[in-house]
């Protein structure tokens, strides 16, 4: 079948995906919002670019399923013209493998900065990093890194630094409306709101140095904070840094499944990396209200 739509997205690393379908496939600025949430740094191209490392292409089909071709991936599904909502995770998917086979490490984690400390904030899902975020740019005058996902890297003397975040960020849809934040654009997709924030909430996209690393657990028990020896942190941070949670992720309506192959010497690399830049990164660990935690983060 011929190919009807054709996007390509750049994202750091020197990385281009493409997104093809037979199909119409449209990317306005819902659209873009929604890929600024999964994909960090990355840009819509508005030509056609003369490498692509991996290709998505989508077949319109009632015959469902995934199949993938070293980093290219082949969906049949029926997304009857519209942007589907399994895009932006099968997108994130493929790029998360690409980045990873380059020693980019894109990090389940939000990320803010004050002065010149740049705060990882990593947790599970729903653990509260980006209204721990919020909080800190609301009533702490920090600037927003990252949303949710953080890319990492390290230089040529093993120093930790985070080179590009998600700038779009989401919350469940009560909690946007009852944060008080006030959005230059959002949309609702199920039971959350994507949204950007104005300009001066921002840090500056530029690759920086990570002073420390939050581990965080927001609840309504007993406050509790506390530093993390290097090796207490190696073991706790270690799978964030990978994004275990989104190694393998679903497409074509729950009939196929996309998996980013680690190499083993990836894994090795990032944990001798990690374990000799601890050494210099204050690492903690707190659980407690939104206002507690918040508050540990901004002393840091």
């Amino acid at each position: 079948m011929r190919t009807q739509t054709e996007h390509y997205i750049n994202l750091p690393g020197d990385i281009t995906i493409g997104l093809t379908s037979t199909g119409d496939v449209p990317v306005g600025k819902r659209e873009e919002l929604l890929l600024g949430a999964y994909l960090p740094g990355g840009q819509l191209l508005q030509e056609t670019p003369v490498h692509v490392d991996a290709t998505i292409h989508h077949e319109e089909s009632e015959t469902r399923g995934l199949w993938q071709d070293g980093p290219d991936v082949v969906v049949r599904d029926t997304w009857q013209n519209d942007f589907a909502a399994d895009i932006p995770y099968l997108l994130y998917g493929v790029a998360r493998h690409l980045w990873l086979a380059k020693g980019i490490y894109p990090t389940h984690a939000a990320a803010t900065k004050h002065a010149n400390n740049l705060s990882v904030l990593a947790g599970h899902s729903g653990a509260g990093k980006t209204s721990t975020a919020m909080r800190l740019l609301r009533d702490h005058n920090q600037r927003l890194f990252s949303g949710n996902t953080t890319l990492l890297a390290f230089d040529e003397t093993d120093t930790l630094h985070a080179i590009a975040g998600t700038q779009t960020v989401t919350l469940r849809t009560q909690d946007f409306l009852q944060s008080g934040l006030r959005a230059t654009e959002h949309t609702t997709y199920g039971d959350r709101t994507a949204f950007r924030l104005p300009p001066e909430h921002y840090a500056p996209r530029a690759v920086t140095r990570v002073g420390s690393i939050a581990l965080i657990r927001l609840n309504d028990t007993a406050p509790h904070w506390e530093r993390l020896s290097p090796l207490s942190a190696l073991h706790d941070f270690y799978p964030y840094a990978l994004d275990t949670v989104r190694s393998a992720v679903i497409g074509a309506t729950g009939h196929g499944v996309h998996v980013g192959e680690v190499k083993a010497e990836t894994y090795r690399n990032l944990a001798a990396q990690l374990a000799h830049s601890l050494g210099s990164v204050a690492a903690f660990r707190g659980t407690g209200s939104g206002s507690f935690i918040a508050e540990q983060v901004a002393r840091l």
